[in-house]
């Protein structure tokens, strides 16, 4: 028996959310990662970092949040002549590092690599690392590190690395490939509300050949992902609705 979703019961009748469908040439292929997805620590009981900035699985550097305290004292210190180079010197080491990346700041690779390698125990410094190898920010691309960086975070309960590590499976990105395995990861991240997790899973759900499809799993992660906010699952749920696949046709 199908799900019986409505729009109405998925946003609430109040809700101005927009299916995708309403835009003109959308792209069924999201671009790759400008930055970073990152999972806020309120969001896991394991991560108890005050600092640890963003949204439910939002990409850099519009879905990074930058705390509004620190956009304050930011504008303060430049307001005071201080100017941004010498507030980030006030900075902890780790702190900067993760700046120079999350913002791209190229000329800043260098010595935040340095200090991801430092601090090499921590699982967050694991994660920037296996981004840096990831995207090639300072250093060659290199899959195979980036694989072990992440693999080294999760498992040292970095909740963050979830979701690449589901793509490296999926794509067979410094690993062979295996889709099972990138499904797991894909649901681990989704518990988190992973956005991009959740695409994932319906995608492959829908359409993938190495795994059963489930036209109503599919649907269930991708309303969870237009739900929150990932502007493909929006435009793939209003196709969903079009034709009844996974969900009661709004025909």
């Amino acid at each position: 028996m199908e799900a019986t979703y409505s729009r109405q019961e998925a946003f609430g009748a109040d809700n101005a959310v927009r299916f995708i469908d309403e835009v003109k040439n959308p792209s069924r292929t999201l671009p790759a990662d400008t930055g970073i997805g990152y999972l806020p620590a309120r969001r896991d009981p394991r991560l108890r970092r005050p600092t640890m900035p963003g949204g439910p699985g939002d990409r850099a550097p519009s879905g990074i949040k930058t705390p509004v305290k620190k956009v304050i004292n930011v504008l303060s210190a430049i307001a005071l002549g201080k100017g941004m180079r010498s507030f980030l010197m006030d900075m902890e080491p780790m702190e900067r590092a993760e700046y120079y990346v999350l913002n791209k700041v190229s000329d800043g690779y260098q010595e935040a690599f340095e200090t991801f390698n430092d601090y090499a125990l921590s699982t967050k410094a694991q994660f920037f690392l296996g981004i840096m190898y990831l995207q090639g920010l300072g250093v060659d691309v290199d899959p195979v590190k980036a694989f072990e960086c992440m693999e080294n975070a999760y498992k040292g309960k970095n909740i963050n690395a979830a979701y690449y590590l589901g793509r490296m499976y999926l794509e067979g990105i410094g690993v062979k490939k295996t889709v099972y395995k990138a499904v797991d990861f894909f649901k681990e991240a989704a518990r988190y509300e992973d956005h991009r997790a959740e695409l994932e899973l319906g995608k492959l759900y829908l359409e993938n050949k190495d795994v059963a499809c489930d036209k109503e799993k599919a649907a269930k992660w991708m309303l969870k992902s237009a739900q929150h906010g990932n502007p493909e699952a929006q435009f793939i749920m209003g196709q969903l609705y079009k034709t009844g696949t996974g969900v009661k046709s709004d025909s």
